[in-house]
């Protein structure tokens, strides 16, 4: 099995263990559903197959695996109640385009550290407890980031924004993925 979705249902209690056994998965799509309980600890047995990871919308609770699968492009955990920090082991999914944990209540600094990820091009951690500066960190890629509604301060470092460059391309063959991500 390639595809697993149960999407748009109305889904309880924990991500089922069976999940874990199908370890050929490109894309596991559980989003919008009432799924409770904590991400299971054995994402990370999809280790050079899974491709999307969308728990987006549940009740999800506790913190993000360390072991998430390094083979991700795209990792959703949107619209849940996630804790704690986020894990630094994420540095280790190269492939990473996409990763949103917005709306949960993640309590970290500004992960300038996500910047060593060479493809990451959408980064959103809206409505969390993000806190502190934005340190200066070097996305080459990056296109969307949402910072909103989390606790940062000071200034707004504008040589951050300059050594983004990806952001100055605007209106070129690649803004397709914008506008896939944020629905034309």
């Amino acid at each position: 099995m390639d595809y697993l979705s149960g999407a748009n249902n109305n889904f309880t209690g924990n991500i089922p263990s069976f999940i874990c056994a199908l370890c050929t998965l490109t894309i596991l799509d559980l989003s919008n559903n009432q799924f409770n309980g904590s991400i299971p600890r054995c994402m990370g047995n999809f280790s050079s197959t899974l491709r999307t990871l969308n728990l987006r919308k549940n009740r999800l609770s506790g913190d993000l695996p360390e072991n998430i699968s390094a083979s991700v492009k795209s990792l959703d955990i949107g619209h849940n109640q996630l804790v704690g920090k986020l894990p630094r082991s994420l540095v280790h999914i190269s492939f990473l385009e996409v990763f949103n944990v917005e709306s949960n209540i993640i309590n970290d600094t500004f992960p300038f550290w996500l910047s060593s990820l060479q493809e990451l091009q959408v980064l959103v951690l809206r409505s969390n407890a993000f806190h502190g500066q934005i340190g200066q960190a070097r996305f080459s890629k990056l296109r969307i980031i949402d910072i909103s509604s989390n606790h940062f301060n000071g200034t707004l470092p504008s040589d951050c924004f300059e050594n983004w460059t990806a952001m100055l391309s605007l209106g070129k063959k690649e803004d397709q993925f914008n506008g896939e991500y944020m629905g034309t």
